[in-house]
């Protein structure tokens, strides 16, 4: 059974997530930002398991080719909608 709290985060929540992994550069988090239209990136191993998160704000003043895995915001916090 649902709660209140689940039927407000499925309003809210993204289904069909653009992803990044740790080793990809900050230009390459720029690019999949711009062309996706969005402003936060979950960072993710080779498994799909979250390692962090990107946000634009992080890329402002990053050299083109930093790690995204030395920007990430990490540990993040991940709430199962089950």
């Amino acid at each position: 059974m649902q709660n209140v709290k689940t039927k407000q985060i499925q309003r809210y929540m993204t289904t069909s997530l653009v992803t990044i992994r740790p080793y990809e550069t900050a230009e390459q988090a720029r690019q999949i930002i711009k062309n996706n239209w969005i402003r936060h990136l979950p960072v993710v191993d080779d498994d799909g398991v979250v390692l962090g998160i990107l946000s634009d704000r992080d890329l402002v003043n990053a050299d083109f080719d930093v790690q995204v895995g030395d920007l990430m915001t990490s540990p993040t916090k991940i709430v199962n909608v089950d």
